[in-house]
């Protein structure tokens, strides 16, 4: 459908030349203009005769003849300067039907033929552009990006294209047109209008350049992000990164805009003042937002987090999925994310830098052997680390603390897992099936809450009988 409608534009542009051609004089005002002609010269013929005799008289002398010569060349200056106002009057469209009206047949052809092969360079020259543009778009299509970041790219890309057809078929129009001897560009030929088309192309360029200078950096960024390796120096790389094209982006906006202000006139010396006031007072009205912008970036700096670490902080925890320049964001167990400013954090607890541990405490029955037990402890950790689906997570051996305390029913004995950062909890539930298992092979009680019931002692020394009444509803 889009190369019908190019067609149909192109095919529509040929029909208004070959309108515009039909403006030539018709063979009656021909032979009109041949008769006024005659009768001019004839008129000539009877007036001038006497004066022409002068003139000749006069050409005899030298003198007579410089002077005459001088008066003659002011006389066509000003003929000339004239006509070229009175040209440069004349509207797009009168001059369209002066210069077609001056075409035969033959010159029509061939400008037609010039003009066929100015659009069909024009069209080969968008179909390069066009494929230059979706080769920058390529290194997104291999990547697994979100979909609404492909599409605001993908939307930068379109736009620079049709800004880049539009020029470029403009420029193949003009070019048509200076075929047809019809110079729109001598409009622009003075210096106000050379001025205007000069800032108004540079206007477009800095606008194309930068829509392309960005969607190029923040497709290199995101392929960048997706193919790092999810370790501490691939986890500092996706937590700088979104920053820094954060960053970029408010760089290229803010260059950008100070070029197309220049261009359009504006001094930029009192707005910059200007901006510099403006911030300190937003600096004084928004203390928070400054504050979220400078803790963050101590934060980020100091490396104390990283996308992809489970913190702990302004009691929230989860998985860190992204940071900006002021907040902070996690996602919990249940899958609610929290957007937390950088302002509110007064802690943070990093439950995956380095190493983890699993500590667990293990309750027995006062009964039962404590030794006996931490060798059950110890033989169910050694079947662990055996397993090839743990022992690569599992850095260092078992660590019994001993007996932490004694509780109402229990005895309770502390142990310490040393793992890889992240893996704590999958060591921790499979180390606390396997001791489920041992116990109940050993006959090791986990102790559970209970109650005794003690109704005293006689005298002698026996227990009184306890009255039992059972009592049998009626049905």
């Amino acid at each position: 459908m889009d190369l019908k409608l190019k067609n149909s534009a192109f095919l529509s542009f040929f029909l208004m030349i070959l309108i515009l051609c039909s403006f030539s004089p018709s063979h009656g005002e021909e032979k009109n203009e041949l008769n006024a002609k005659s009768q001019l010269s004839e008129e000539l013929d009877n007036y001038d005769k006497k004066k022409l005799e002068l003139l000749l008289e006069k050409l005899n002398d030298p003198e007579e003849t410089r002077e005459l010569a001088d008066l003659i060349r002011s006389i066509i200056l000003l003929d000339d300067i004239s006509a070229e106002k009175k040209s440069k009057k004349l509207s797009i469209i009168n001059r369209v039907k002066l210069n077609v009206s001056n075409l035969n047949m033959e010159k029509l052809i061939i400008n037609s033929f010039k003009s066929l092969i100015i659009i069909f360079a024009a069209f080969i020259l968008i179909k390069i552009i066009r494929f230059s543009l979706n080769k920058l778009t390529d290194i997104r299509n291999d990547l697994d990006i979100v979909e609404k970041s492909t599409s605001n790219h993908s939307r930068y890309i379109i736009f620079a294209r049709k800004i880049l057809t539009f020029m470029i078929f403009a420029l193949s129009v003009l070019l048509v047109l200076k075929v047809f001897s019809i110079d729109i560009i001598d409009y622009f030929k003075s210096d106000l209008g050379f001025e205007l088309a000069a800032r108004f192309i540079t206007i477009i360029f800095v606008v194309i350049f930068s829509l392309i200078l960005w969607s190029v950096i923040s497709s290199a960024i995101d392929k960048v992000l997706v193919r790092t390796n999810l370790d501490q120096t691939g986890n500092r790389i996706r937590t700088l990164l979104p920053l820094a094209r954060n960053a970029l982006l408010i760089l290229i906006i803010i260059t950008s805009a100070i070029i197309i202000l220049s261009e359009l006139g504006v001094n930029i010396a009192p707005l910059l003042a200007g901006a510099g006031i403006i911030g300190l007072a937003i600096g004084f009205g928004a203390q928070t937002l400054v504050k979220d912008i400078i803790t963050g970036a101590f934060i980020v700096f100091e490396n104390t987090l990283a996308v992809g670490d489970v913190i702990e902080v302004a009691d929230h925890s989860g998985v860190v999925e992204g940071m900006t320049i002021r907040t902070i964001k996690l996602r919990d167990l249940k899958g609610r994310l929290h957007t937390i400013p950088f302002s509110s954090v007064d802690t943070i607890v990093n439950m995956t830098r380095d190493y983890s541990y699993v500590v667990s405490e293990i309750g027995v029955s006062y009964r039962e052997d404590t030794d006996d037990v931490i060798n059950i402890i110890n033989n169910v950790f050694k079947t662990l680390r055996d397993d090839e689906n743990y022992n690569l997570n599992i850095m260092d051996d078992l660590e019994v603390m001993g007996l932490e305390r004694f509780d109402d029913s229990a005895v309770i004995l502390k142990i310490r897992i040393k793992t890889k950062p992240g893996f704590q909890w999958l060591v921790k539930r499979e180390f606390n099936r396997r001791i489920k298992y041992a116990f109940d092979e050993n006959n090791i009680e986990i102790p559970y809450p209970h109650k005794t019931i003690y109704f005293g002692e006689d005298k002698g020394g026996n227990s009184p009988s306890a009255n039992i009444n059972l009592r049998k509803d009626k049905i």
